[in-house]
C-alpha cells in the first residue's frame, strides 16, 4: 500500500472508539441450581472474557492508527514548512 487517506470522520471515530467503555454485557439469566443456569453461565463467562480480549485488542490496534496518524500529520507538516507551504 503507497497510499493511506484518514478522514476528519475517520479520525472522530477512531477517537470515539477509544474513549467508549467496552463493558461486559449482562448475561441472560436462569434460576440458580439447573444445569442449563451452571452452562449458562459458563458460556457467558467464557464469551465476557473473549468479548474483553477482543475490546483490549481493538483498541490497541485504534491506539496505534492514531499514533500513526498524528506521526504522519507531524512529518507532513514539516515537509511543508521546509518546502515554503503552509504550517
Amino acid at each position: 500500500m503507497n497510499h493511506l487517506l484518514l478522514t476528519t470522520t475517520a479520525r472522530d471515530l477512531i477517537t470515539s472508539l477509544l474513549t467508549r467503555p467496552l463493558d461486559d454485557p449482562t448475561p441472560p439469566s436462569l434460576p440458580p441450581g439447573s444445569r442449563t443456569a451452571a452452562a449458562l453461565r459458563r458460556a457467558a463467562d467464557s464469551w465476557s472474557l473473549a468479548h474483553r480480549l477482543a475490546g483490549d485488542q481493538l483498541r490497541d490496534q485504534l491506539r496505534d492508527t492514531a499514533r500513526f496518524a498524528a506521526h504522519v500529520d507531524a512529518l507532513d507538516a514539516s515537509l511543508a514548512r521546509s518546502l515554503g507551504g503552509a504550517p
